[in-house]
């Protein structure tokens, strides 16, 4: 049993560590590395702003990335995600969320995570404004915020048509975001 231990581990390193000759080539096939493309530009929408810093398009569905930077004040109402994973990385001020009739308020450096189907709220805590990264696995509601960056051009919130242009949105996202009881 030993030496038959002795002889998968030996396989093993073998193949994951490949003698000179062969690691070289290995590194000579892959593709050099690229430099990062300059981050997109912030665009406006009800809430603040966002920087769509990956999207689905671009990874296959997998995932996507953007940066939110909220206003003060601004609340999501209560919503739930049936088909996607959310988490929020918080880079300034304080994101509130409210998940399982439980708030928290997340400072710099904190990691929240959202798992799918559950109902919750989130949001700059105070009167200042909180500024997040925001991954959603798989992608596509970022769809979303593209479609509020184009009401945005046009109404702003409280204004009329507002209300009408947010639940055409909701309607065409209805596969990312559903609304939520608060109390559930």
């Amino acid at each position: 049993m030993q030496r038959l231990l002795v002889g998968l581990v030996a396989g093993l390193a073998f193949t994951l560590w490949p003698s000179g000759s062969s690691a070289q080539q290995s590194a000579q096939a892959e593709p050099a590395a690229q430099p990062a493309p300059a981050p997109p530009a912030p665009q406006a929408y009800d809430a603040g702003t966002v920087r769509f810093l990956t999207t689905s398009e671009q990874t296959g569905g997998r995932f996507a990335v953007v940066e939110l930077a909220e206003q003060g004040g601004y609340l999501a109402p209560p919503h739930r995600h049936e088909h996607m994973d959310e988490s929020f990385h918080v880079l300034d001020g304080v994101l509130r969320v409210t998940m399982a009739g439980t708030t928290v308020d997340h400072g710099p450096g904190s990691f929240v995570v959202i798992p799918r189907g559950v109902v919750h709220s989130q949001g700059s805590a105070d009167d200042r404004p909180v500024r997040v990264v925001m991954t959603m696995v798989p992608g596509g509601f970022e769809a979303f915020f593209a479609g509020r960056v184009e009401l945005a051009r046009h109404t702003r919130r409280g204004e009329p048509g507002f209300e009408d242009g947010m639940w055409k949105l909701l309607r065409e996202n209805e596969r990312w975001i559903q609304p939520g009881a608060a109390e559930e």
